[in-house]
């Protein structure tokens, strides 16, 4: 049995699968650009930010048996959010 841990961060994705035992099985990282318009102004594209965390997802789970994934947890930065349109598209960079 494994389970993932996705780390979404400010400069990248990193995920971790974890044995039944609670030992780090294998760790991916995704590393990505802050894009800072102006001094003190920091923002991320959230459409990186989601590509990213399906490429740490890919690479990491290619390590292990796809079927034993029994559980994924999910940490993010703390105060962001991401606007969408009534379709589900990206409105702005978080």
């Amino acid at each position: 049995m494994y389970a993932i841990g996705l780390d979404i961060g400010t400069s990248g994705v990193k995920c971790t699968i974890f044995n039944e035992y609670a030992q780090t099985f294998y760790t991916s990282l995704v590393e990505y650009n802050v894009i800072c318009k102006q001094a003190g102004y920091y923002e991320l594209d959230p459409n990186i930010l989601r590509e990213s965390a399906y490429d740490a997802i890919r690479m990491a789970i290619q390590k292990c048996n796809k079927n034993e994934i029994k559980a994924i947890c999910v940490t993010s930065i703390g105060e962001s959010f991401v606007c969408l349109d009534k379709n589900d598209n990206v409105l702005s960079n978080t």
